[in-house]
């Protein structure tokens, strides 16, 4: 149940103290500056002028072409004090200015699991995978071309380009229509916005950009075998090549019966760590688009086993409420019982008072608490750089610092609707340690003993992974690094002190 508030919207009246909608004032100017329309249905109804200007002015470049690089980014990450990215740099900025992968998961309790992952291995890999190797070997010989026709102008003596006549007038246009129109003998040129594969008319540039891919692999270190996978393709490239239209329309498919689910690899993680079971009460503090709560739901259902319905329940949270709608569409898939959606605030999240119970709370005044917590809090998302490529333009410090303190609200939340013995998961797309180290560090000052850390290292050993780290820098709004404390200045002293000031 999506709880949202209903308003309505008042009509519009000829009375000073009544409000418009903004909506209506909107028509209203549209209405004036737009031609009259004629009654008459015969006649074609006036058309509205495009400008070049403005949000009407022609797209120059689209995402393939964007930029990808930030000066801002590149300081703070090799001046921040990770120690793993700092060591693997190159590959680390390397692997965020590629398009990301297609992943997805297959759903472990779907009935037609079997089916759909035999068809993914006996069908769809094999064919893709003679389509790679085609690709490959025509690519490397159209990339031969090239460098020899270079070669070859590079040796040739230069000559003038001899004068050519400027035909009269309407001789050009009927000469034009003469060779277009010569049947067999005509050659039509490609199209510039051709997108099935044709690399002998690719030209050195475009073939420099031209995304190679694998057939799909399973994911090693998820737990369920061919229950992940992975495919070396964008989510463009999947919807525009001719050669993908088979595959794409499988995975369309399928997606929307709840047989899988289009999920980022990393996204699969935290659930994963949370290790839920059948009779547990899970609550997914931040759960829009729902990717997760699914993966939840699923587990939950699984360890339930096949015929059998859990007794636990996930309760998915989302602020928005359109985004609620997404999230309730995405669990729908799933057809379970088990689900809950609510709609607030996730620091602000409200205690839940069930019926009296005799046993434990026989007055009916302890809150409902959790065996499981999910916060997958707001963050500024530099780790989604693959896939959000206008973020490469707005990327900055102010980010991370701007959301400190409402991560730490949000997990704060999550640990007081935790129960004893039972376990949180935090997670973000940030790689910046303000937003992850620097997070758990205040959850523990602030509980002081009452909450540990859980060491994950032994799960899933073929995940790779780096450990946190303890001590890093500190950049201000104004660019300036501090390694501690002392250093900083006294404005600062005061925003990151968490209880009071002694500056």
């Amino acid at each position: 149940t999506v709880r949202t508030s209903t308003t309505a919207t008042p009509k519009k009246q000829n009375h000073p103290s009544l409000p418009i909608s903004i909506m209506g004032r909107r028509n209203d100017k549209r209405q004036r500056d737009e031609p009259a329309e004629s009654d008459n249905p015969n006649l074609p109804r006036p058309k509205r002028m495009r400008t070049n200007t403005g949000d009407n002015a022609p797209r120059t470049s689209t995402w393939a072409s964007a930029k990808r690089e930030n000066a801002a980014f590149e300081a703070y990450y090799k001046g921040v004090g990770l120690p793993a990215v700092e060591a693997e740099w190159d590959e680390f900025y390397a692997s965020l200015t590629r398009n990301l992968p297609t992943t997805f998961r297959v759903n472990p309790v779907f009935h037609l699991r079997p089916m759909i992952v035999q068809r993914l291995k006996d069908h769809f890999v094999p064919v893709i995978a003679r389509n790679y190797a085609a690709q490959q070997q025509i690519i490397q010989q159209r990339l031969a071309e090239i460098e020899a026709e270079k070669a070859q102008a590079a040796l040739a003596p230069p000559s003038e380009t001899p004068d050519v006549p400027v035909p009269a007038e309407g001789e050009g246009s009927s000469s034009s229509s003469s060779s277009s129109s010569s049947g067999d003998s005509a050659a039509v040129a490609p199209s510039a916005t051709t997108t099935s594969f044709n690399p002998r008319t690719l030209s050195d540039d475009l073939l420099a950009d031209w995304e190679f891919f694998e057939p799909p692999q399973a994911l090693s270190w998820f737990p369920e075998e061919d229950a992940a996978w992975t495919f070396f393709a964008s989510r463009g490239t999947l919807k525009k090549d001719s050669n993908l239209k088979e595959f794409h329309e499988f995975i369309k498919s399928c997606n929307d019966v709840g047989a899988l689910t289009r999920q980022e690899a990393v996204s699969m993680i935290p659930p994963l760590f949370m290790d839920v079971k059948a009779d547990h009460a899970v609550l997914d503090l931040c759960a829009a688009p729902g990717s997760k709560t699914t993966q939840l739901l699923e587990a939950m259902h699984l360890d339930a086993g096949v015929g059998n319905l859990p007794s636990g329940v996930v309760i998915a949270n989302e602020i928005d409420d359109k985004r609620c709608y997404m999230l309730t569409h995405q669990a729908n898939r799933l057809s379970s019982p088990s689900y809950i959606c609510t709609n607030h605030p996730a620091q602000f999240f409200p205690n839940v008072y069930l019926p009296h119970h005799p046993e434990d709370n026989p007055k009916g005044e302890k809150p409902f608490l959790f065996d499981r917590v999910l916060a997958d809090v707001p963050c500024s998302g530099d780790g989604t750089l693959r896939k959000n490529f206008d973020l490469w333009g707005k990327w900055s410090i102010n980010l991370g610092l701007g959301l400190h303190k409402v991560q730490v609200q949000v997990a704060f939340r999550g640990l007081q609707l935790l129960k004893a013995g039972g376990r949180m998961v935090y997670s973000t797309c940030s790689f910046n340690p303000v937003e992850d180290e620097a997070v758990v560090a205040e959850l523990l000052r602030r509980c002081r003993g009452t909450v540990e850390v859980v060491d994950v290292s032994s799960l899933y050993p073929t995940l790779r992974r780096t450990p946190g780290v303890s001590t890093w820098r500190v950049q201000d709004k104004t660019g300036k690094w501090c390694d501690s404390l002392a250093s900083a200045s006294t404005r600062c002293k005061c925003r990151w002190r968490s209880e009071g000031c002694s500056c």
